[in-house]
């Protein structure tokens, strides 16, 4: 079982994530705009998004909408927080591309 478990990931995940963050990113009517996504995605989160979505028929819409959910969270309290903690970041750029007050940790 654990040879099981340690060949699941090595972050495909947080590549594929940052690949569909830039995919987004090149919207017109884009949700939100990370110009880092697509030179952190890279070749293998092109890749693992493209499986993805062989595998389940298409483009997973709620991504996009789920990054831009915690975007608008995390602006609305901004003024009332000292310190922001991103859990399982991976590759989320997301202390980068905000202006985010510079009081904020």
């Amino acid at each position: 079982m654990p040879d099981q478990v340690t060949a699941v990931s090595n972050d495909t995940t947080a590549h594929w994530i940052a690949a569909a963050r830039a995919r987004e990113s090149e919207r017109a009517d884009r949700l939100f705009d990370d110009p880092y996504a697509a030179v952190l995605a890279g070749r293998r989160g092109r890749a693992a998004l493209v499986a993805s979505e062989g595998a389940t028929g298409g483009e997973n819409e709620f991504l996009p909408i789920r990054t831009r959910f915690f975007d608008d969270v995390l602006r609305t309290a901004v003024d009332r927080l000292e310190q922001v903690v991103l859990l399982g970041a991976g590759l989320d750029t997301r202390a980068f591309r905000l202006a985010l007050p510079p009081h904020l940790h």
